[in-house]
This record gives structure tokens, sequence and C-alpha cells, in this order.
């Protein structure tokens, strides 16, 4: 049990067990990549994912140090790109965009994902 257990979910909003929030987490550090600037957090693992909407996939993350003590991020699940990297370069496909925007306190996802 870590603190990020304890925090007074709204409704339709709630805590993510350890393997969904190791997950997520994977999945964000995957669709922002290593360009975007968050990456130094990934890397000092500041970012990890605690609570997600029941209705959508928007994922709540919890991050130190930052403007906000947490922000919300829509995942598109897409995986890597198994093709050989040459094709890659030559045909590159667009990274999905999973947006951040910050929150200062969970009670502001209050009909967030309605």
């Amino acid at each position: 049990m870590n603190e990020d257990d304890d925090l007074d979910w709204p409704p339709g909003w709630g805590a993510l067990e350890p393997e969904q929030a190791a997950d997520c987490t994977d999945q964000l550090r995957f669709e922002l990549g290593p360009d975007d600037p968050l990456s130094p957090w990934f890397a000092q693992d500041a970012i990890w994912a605690v609570g997600g909407s029941v209705t959508s996939d928007h994922v709540v993350f919890a991050i130190d140090d930052w403007e906000a003590p947490y922000f919300v991020s829509l995942l598109s699940w897409t995986r890597p790109d198994p093709r050989h990297p040459w094709l890659q370069k030559l045909f590159p496909r667009p990274r999905p965009d999973p947006g951040v925007v910050p929150i200062s306190t969970l009670t502001e996802l209050d009909g967030w994902a309605d």
C-alpha cells in the first residue's frame, strides 16, 4: 500500500491496481516519446499512474516537483511500430498525443470524462 491508495476519488474515478499503474506509466512513456519535456521525470521515476476513469482511457498521474501534483492524459494504447527501422524512418507514423492536463486536486476530475 502506498500513499496514493488513500486518495479521495470523485465519482467515476478510482485507484489503479499496481500492475495497471505500471502498465499505464509505461504506456505514457511510450506515447510521449523520448523527446518530450517530461522525459527527465520518467528517468527519475517521478511520474506514476495513480488512478483512472471508469468510463474512458483517461488516466491520472502523480508527478514530483512540477507545476501541479497531478495531470490527466488520455492514453491511446498505440503499440510500438514493428516495422524495420529503415521503413520507420522513410515512412514515419504519427505519434499519439495523449495530452497532459495539469490538475491541482482530484476534485477537478468531477465530470471530466462524462
